[in-house]
């Protein structure tokens, strides 16, 4: 709960840890996660903390241990690779490795925290066995997770509606405190949070029921009104400008759920009445409306915009996949029998026209279900996977399926990762103590997790072990989870 900051001697000889003491100026120490340190450029630019990913290939040994001989040689089955820091001629600079990797088993490794001593340029790897360290012409790649992490975090932006009226954007792990100057630029991730209401002109911004970012476009974003009317708002100059406004009607009710894309111009429109719209936002019309059957809410539309395809799911638990172009249903998920609240869908399991829709629900589990746009295919014969171990209400889910993982978050904070083919949970983590978490945004390939509560705070952790990485103090209340995070 409260951070600390390493002291290290580095020179020529790596990195030491010393018994020094700190003293800040300020009342408290920053508050600033170990992992996200890096060294001053004036004092020492090479020494820093990172976390890297590092893989090995082309080794002499791999054939030979991999083939299961024991020969006596450099090369027989109990080699690994050991890894050092070197300079930028190859010379090893510390007596200490930073990594070992079985020449049997070559798979990548993550170095967490590891200390970049001064001078280091370059990997050296050598053999390690009974007969001792050898050159191994092994060659090593790396890629500094860390800094990349950090810099794609810092571009995510969330758009909310807050409970005093206004629209606040900002970005959570961003520098938000820019001066005027910035807020000059037409880039709104330059722009610092302010809490005032967004200005533009001819929109009511009180009665903001969805936002959705604009997919491919950091520069737009889309609001939907309590009266069905979606607006397209743009950052021209310094400021929030209307470029597009499009009428509700056609008795779909309020806009519960947006995504829009700004390559084609096209949006599509969940409704508070199950009605399911696709709009040509460029031509200001609607080009096919679905009624989902009922009127439960739209609480969740997946879009496939390359095949014109989308899932949408309910309030009441109805799953169903649509062709956007011609208005049809191609498939109604049975087996759900609970209310949804959120989904994520593979759409190459196999194809867009066979996707896969992971379900989060109020009988506290998650639900896999297989869909088809035929219907000799059927898709659910053999019933919904079943994932259980969240004790409340499952609210919020995102999945890797190419990497076979899936982060769950229910009512009472709780976050779970799990594995898709065994359904067996590997993590179980606290997101907070208090208030319910509004949105979640997922790097698979960094093992982060960013979690915006509903009291406007954001807080990032890591999916290797529940570790919270760094939390930001609350921006804006959100007003009925409206909320994205892009």
């Amino acid at each position: 709960e409260h951070p600390l900051l390493l002291a290290y001697a580095v020179g020529p000889g790596g990195a030491r840890s010393l018994p020094v003491s700190l003293r800040f100026q300020d009342a408290a120490p920053p508050t600033v996660h170990p992992r996200r340190l890096k060294a001053s450029p004036d004092a020492n630019p090479k020494a820093r903390l990172a976390t890297l990913e590092l893989t090995i290939t082309a080794g002499t040994c791999d054939s030979t241990a991999k083939k299961g001989k024991n020969s006596g040689s450099q090369c027989d089955l109990g080699t690994d690779y050991v890894v050092y820091w070197a300079d930028a001629h190859g010379a090893k600079l510390t007596d200490e490795p930073i990594g070992v990797v079985p020449v049997t088993n070559l798979q990548p490794i993550r170095l967490e925290s590891v200390i970049v001593p001064s001078g280091a340029s370059m990997f050296l790897a050598v053999t390690r066995n009974s007969h001792g360290e050898t050159v191994s012409g092994a060659t090593t790649a790396f890629k500094d997770i860390r800094s990349e992490s950090d810099s794609a975090w810092n571009e995510v932006i969330a758009v909310a509606a807050c409970t005093t009226g206004s629209v606040a954007v900002w970005r959570p792990l961003g520098n938000n405190d820019g001066g005027a100057s910035e807020a000059a630029t037409d880039d709104p991730a330059s722009v610092p949070w302010s809490g005032q209401p967004i200005d533009a002109p001819k929109f009511r911004l009180r009665s903001i029921s969805s936002v959705a970012r604009g997919r491919g476009d950091p520069l737009q974003i889309a609001l939907g009104q309590e009266d069905g009317s979606v607006a397209l708002l743009h950052w021209i100059e310094g400021s929030w400008q209307v470029s597009k406004s499009v009428s509700g009607g056609g008795g779909g009710g309020a806009t519960a759920y947006l995504s829009y894309d700004i390559e084609s111009s096209m949006l599509v429109r969940g409704g508070k009445l199950g009605q399911v719209e696709l709009w040509n936002m460029a031509e200001g019309k609607s080009v096919t409306k679905m009624s989902s059957g009922g009127s439960a809410n739209i609480v969740r539309i997946d879009v496939h915009w390359e095949s014109g395809r989308a899932v949408s799911a309910t309030s009441d638990g109805k799953i169903k996949l649509w062709n956007l172009q011609t208005g049809e249903c191609l498939h109604t998920a049975g087996s759900i029998n609970s209310r949804a609240f959120d989904l994520v869908v593979d759409w190459s399991a196999p194809s867009p026209s066979t996707p896969r829709a992971l379900v989060a629900l109020f009988d506290e589990t998650l639900k896999l279900l297989q869909l088809s746009d035929t219907a000799e295919e059927g898709g659910e014969k053999a019933g919904p996977l079943i994932f259980e171990g969240h004790s409340e209400p499952v609210r919020l889910v995102s999945a890797n399926f190419e990497g076979k993982r899936a982060l769950s978050v229910s009512a009472d904070r709780v976050a779970k990762l799990w594995d898709l083919d065994s359904r067996e949970c590997l993590l179980t983590f606290s997101v907070g103590t208090s208030g319910s978490v509004a949105a979640m945004a997922v790097k698979w390939e960094f093992q982060e997790a960013l979690f915006l509560r509903e009291d406007g705070s954001t807080a990032l952790y890591d999916l290797s072990d529940g570790r919270l990485v760094v939390e930001r103090e609350p921006r804006c209340s959100i007003k009925n989870g409206v909320v994205a995070l892009s």
